[in-house]
């Protein structure tokens, strides 16, 4: 009767679109760039509306080297974060080799498609819902935030008066992943201050190859080593999820909700699995849709099953349970259909 009970609170659809429990599947990353532009995040910014008109701000980020680049930007229109990316980073350090983003239509529009297919760009976009697939850039917007804050408590709609120091500020300074300043990982060039240990440099074109050389791959391997630490960290309460392809599951429900809404939603077909923690997933609902998934927002979905009875005669069904003794059951108790003379005695037990 156990067993029973709880598989029929395990299949209960409304427990499971409401209890599931937290999934968290383990750290995956991107593979670490070797070199500058090789592969390049963007995402957008939604601040307050300034008193200059500007409410967006379109970040780029290298992920060699974590130079960044902050764009104010009035709206956040395909056409305009398009001519954003142009204007302020493709004519200034040349085309990407790779271009991440997420799926938003600012960054997905045929403009986007016709103009980075001419320059050979290959344009990658992170799972919807799940910032932490493009985190590089995530966690930089983390910071340009905090900082504007900071600088802005007076006059908050002034932000973009501040935005090109602190895009200075985080370029000159030391960056924890590369152990180096991101403007000389890009350009083989400290920046210049009047005071301070960067203020002099040696003239040496050779010498000068060799150490941008040099910082490049400790860069490398810094990050590395700081990638594989968070991922340690991590890990400790991960837990890897093993999907089939034709598995039902539910997915998590995303944005806010109010207070007795369900928290998953589904089911869901597992179609094909992508990558260590990636899947794509039919809607078996109208409109059909197909998405990708990241791990984290599925769970097993359990469908409700009836419970098998065996007739005997004219007798009443009795359902069969499959139970497991550790010591035998008193006589008096529990009667077994070998002890009853019919059955081969494989502990099917009448209840």
């Amino acid at each position: 009767m156990l067993h029973l009970a709880r598989t029929y609170v395990a299949s209960c659809e409304t427990c499971q679109r409401r209890k599931a429990p937290v999934v968290r599947a383990p750290m995956q990353g991107h593979p670490p760039s070797k070199a500058p532009l090789e592969m390049v995040s963007a995402d957008l910014m939604d601040l307050r509306r300034s008193a200059q008109g500007f409410r967006y701000v379109l970040s780029i980020i290298d992920h060699h080297t974590r130079y960044l680049q902050l764009v104010p930007l009035r709206d956040k229109s395909a056409s305009r974060v398009l001519k954003a990316f142009v204007d302020h980073f493709i004519t200034l350090f040349g085309p990407p080799a790779q271009l991440h983003t997420d799926n938003g239509l600012e960054f997905s529009s045929d403009e986007w498609r016709s103009l980075l297919k001419e320059l050979e760009v290959r344009h990658s976009f992170s799972v919807a819902y799940h910032p932490q697939s493009n985190g590089v850039v995530e966690r930089s917007n983390r910071v340009v935030k905090d900082a504007l804050a900071a600088l802005v408590q007076q006059s908050p709609s002034q932000w973009p008066i501040h935005l090109p120091a602190v895009r200075f500020a985080l370029n000159s300074a030391i960056h924890r992943s590369t152990s180096d300043q991101p403007l000389y990982l890009l350009t083989g060039r400290m920046a210049l201050f009047p005071r301070g240990l960067t203020n002099l440099q040696t003239i040496d074109e050779g010498q000068m190859v060799k150490c941008l050389a040099d910082a490049r791959r400790i860069a490398i391997k810094t990050t590395l080593e700081t990638r594989e630490a968070n991922k340690r960290y991590y890990d400790r309460k991960a837990k890897p999820l093993h999907l089939n392809e034709g598995s039902l599951v539910l997915r998590k429900v995303e944005g806010s909700t109010r207070a007795l809404d369900s928290r998953w939603k589904g089911p869901f077909r597992v179609l094909k699995k992508i990558g260590p923690v990636t899947y794509d997933i039919l809607e078996l609902q109208q409109p059909h849709r197909t998405m990708r998934v990241h791990a984290n927002q599925l769970r097993p979905f359990v469908p409700a099953s009836e419970i098998d009875f065996v007739e005997e005669g004219d007798q009443l069904p009795y359902p069969l349970v499959n139970f497991e003794f550790d010591a035998a059951p008193e006589s008096s108790e529990l009667l077994t259909d070998s002890e009853n003379g019919s059955g081969d005695g494989n502990g099917l037990l009448r209840i």
